[in-house]
């Protein structure tokens, strides 16, 4: 029987280096990276939330062009609400008000401006940004969710 000769110089790949952390100074290598970062981060967080159950998370990020990205469970906006203590945006947030509440008033975002002074219009403008901001908020999970739940062929799972 012939003795064979062992190469024992086996060539291996990089492997993982060491990125240095530094500002990445192409926008479209910038949005790209922050898209796949921002989608590994809300992969974590919903595995989390799927071993979890009883704990409340949120994440909000916001893109390099300003945008806001956002991540909750049970919803970001609850969780926001408890961590400021913010009962009267909760239930200003409520939509399940109808047209008339419990004391015969309309619900805060079907009243009269003319009836409002300068303060409670401000109040006003401000509670409709807010309610503008988690209605964009929404869409935005939601579709998100809409293409996580898409498989690798392009059907929904």
């Amino acid at each position: 029987m012939q003795e064979t000769e062992v190469n024992t110089t086996r060539r291996w790949g990089t492997g993982r280096k060491k990125v240095e952390m530094k500002k990445i100074e192409s926008k479209s290598s910038l949005i790209v990276t922050f898209c796949k970062r921002r989608n590994g981060l809300f992969k974590k967080a919903s595995e989390f939330s799927n071993l979890y159950d009883d704990a409340n998370l949120a994440i909000i990020v916001l893109s390099p062009n300003q945008r806001p990205y956002s991540f909750g469970h049970p919803d970001v906006n609850t969780v926001v609400d408890q961590y400021l203590g913010d009962q009267e945006s909760s239930e200003r947030n409520n939509m399940d008000c109808g047209n008339i509440n419990e004391e015969g008033e309309a619900c805060w975002w079907e009243r009269s401006v003319e009836d409002m002074d300068f303060k409670e219009l401000e109040k006003f403008k401000a509670s409709l940004e807010t309610l503008k901001n988690n209605v964009a908020m929404k869409v935005q999970e939601k579709r998100r969710t809409r293409v996580s739940t898409r498989d690798f062929m392009g059907g929904f799972s």
